[in-house]
């Protein structure tokens, strides 16, 4: 509820907002248009688009005023080269042997500071994964040297190898 002291003083702020509007209103003089006797002309005038500029007289001027170096002239051809002795053929490299395992990387997982490859092996036709620690040495007589977050270093018969778990930069 509203005291009547409030309710009076809004009255009273009302009334006075009434009469400067009511004063305003008849001390300020509205602004009045003014009449023109002269018709109104519109002067619009078309658009004109500009012409396509022909690239193909510039690049002639240019040319002409050369611009650019001539490009020089090809060499002369080179005299044919004395026979020389034929090199003594060296031997192929023998081709590496391809590396075929029973077994493969299938994750890596965290336990604790300590890192395991899980290792999918075929034992009795039947697939089996195990979890092999670093310095654990693989069915094929391989040695797990390193795991990280994304790849198994492995030494097998001397030779060290990554095999990665995910691509790095697949392109």
């Amino acid at each position: 509820m509203i005291s009547k002291t409030f309710q009076h003083g809004l009255m009273g702020l009302g009334g006075i907002v009434i009469i400067n509007i009511g004063l305003a209103l008849q001390w300020i003089p509205a602004p009045t248009p003014k009449s023109t006797a002269q018709p109104v002309t519109d002067n619009w005038q078309n658009l004109e688009l500009p012409q396509p500029v022909n690239y193909q007289a510039f690049i002639d001027a240019i040319r002409q005023k050369k611009a650019w170096r001539e490009p020089p002239p090809p060499p002369a051809p080179a005299p044919p080269p004395v026979a020389a002795p034929p090199a003594p053929v060296k031997p192929a490299a023998p081709p590496k042997p391809e590396i075929v395992r029973d077994w493969q990387v299938r994750g890596i997982v965290k336990e604790g500071k300590e890192r395991f490859a899980l290792i999918s092996l075929v034992i009795d036709k039947q697939p089996k994964i195990n979890r092999y620690a670093q310095s654990d040495v693989l069915p094929d007589g391989s040695v797990i040297e390193k795991i990280t977050d994304n790849r198994v270093e492995i030494v097998q018969n001397g030779t060290p190898e990554i095999i990665c778990l995910y691509l790095q930069n697949p392109t």
